[in-house]
């Protein structure tokens, strides 16, 4: 092959090789700005077994938060607990005796290490749940469970009459 052919050859590469990096990094930058429309939220079953122990096939529909497995499972085993332990038992919930749910402090920072966006943290307290985020957010979850119309200036101004 000539000098010139080489060249010409070379050229052509380089150019195809150019081409092929501006696609991907035209590809990766649309991957990029496309932005989750919603987070989902998981709700995930916790299954307690102890034969002859806890009554068969309950289902506990009150709010309830993992910082109580600890405890519920001591409790159980009907091992002390300090009280310096955070949480409370479930074996109340478990056998009926309550039904009230758990005021809960809720945060993910999933969107600020997969997105750059800020953490969001949060208090969900009987039929509310607020969520501090560089917009605050606070929703009815009984009256909106979908949690589509945030009440926060509303609210906000019902406290101050």
């Amino acid at each position: 092959m000539s000098k010139k052919k080489r060249k010409k050859e070379r050229k052509r590469h380089q150019a195809n090789q150019a081409k092929t990096i501006a696609q991907k990094t035209k590809k990766e930058e649309e991957i990029s700005e496309k932005k989750p429309k919603k987070i989902l939220i998981s709700i995930v079953a916790l299954i307690f077994y102890a034969e002859n122990s806890l009554p068969q096939g309950k289902v506990v529909k009150s709010r309830v938060r993992l910082i109580d497995i600890m405890h519920s499972i001591l409790d159980m085993l009907e091992i002390p607990m300090s009280e310096e332990i955070q949480g409370i038992s479930l074996l109340p919930y478990i056998e009926g005796r309550e039904k009230d749910d758990l005021s809960s402090y809720i945060e993910t920072f999933c969107p600020r290490e997969n997105c750059g966006w800020s953490e969001l943290i949060g208090l969900i307290d009987r039929d509310w749940k607020y969520i501090q985020a560089p917009k605050e957010e606070l929703y009815n979850l009984k009256k909106d469970p979908e949690e589509e119309e945030n009440a926060i200036n509303r609210e906000k101004k019902l406290s101050r009459t």
